[in-house]
């Protein structure tokens, strides 16, 4: 069984059977969910756990993909909001701001949110999105590298960027 842990919206909109999708960026741990696996859901608000069953995987190269591909409420929105991919980016930013409180300095924390948008992302195209020097890019993606927090996936030319924590 996988555990997994929730905010306390999502968690509830799970449980109240509205919401079918639960996205999450691809990681070693994610990559070994299959369909038919059972996922206890943990709110960390509450502590109260929840298990669901896969019943389908899907994959995606970026978020506005994930967000062309589901309707708005499957994915955890009401009928009354809008759906912003910018929304799951924000969750991820207090996601690693709270696992890593104080270990990153602004600089990774902007590369660590281009790359979240974008897993594909190149180093030259992070230079020109943050206005850095690609040596400056290269020195905080090592640095991020050597915090367990960042890692490369396959080769320079096809892989993408992993998010670890």
């Amino acid at each position: 069984m996988h555990r997994m842990n929730l905010w306390n919206d999502s968690f509830k909109a799970i449980k109240d059977g509205w919401k079918t999708i639960e996205m999450r960026l691809k990681d070693e741990k994610k990559s070994q969910i299959k369909i038919s696996d059972e996922i206890e859901f943990t709110n960390i608000k509450t502590n109260e756990t929840l298990i669901c069953k896969v019943t389908n995987l899907f994959k995606y190269n970026n978020f506005d993909e994930l967000y062309n591909n589901h309707n708005k409420i499957s994915i955890g929105y009401t009928k009354d909001e809008s759906a912003n991919q910018d929304d799951i980016l924000m969750n991820y930013s207090k996601m690693i701001n709270g696992a890593i409180n104080g270990a990153i300095n602004e600089n990774e924390k902007i590369i660590l949110d281009i790359i979240l948008k974008n897993p594909k992302i190149t180093i030259a195209e992070m230079s020109i999105k943050s206005n850095k020097s690609i040596r400056t890019i290269n020195r905080i993606l090592n640095s991020l590298k050597e915090k367990n927090l960042l890692k490369r996936m396959n080769s320079n030319k096809d892989g993408y960027w992993e998010v670890l924590k």
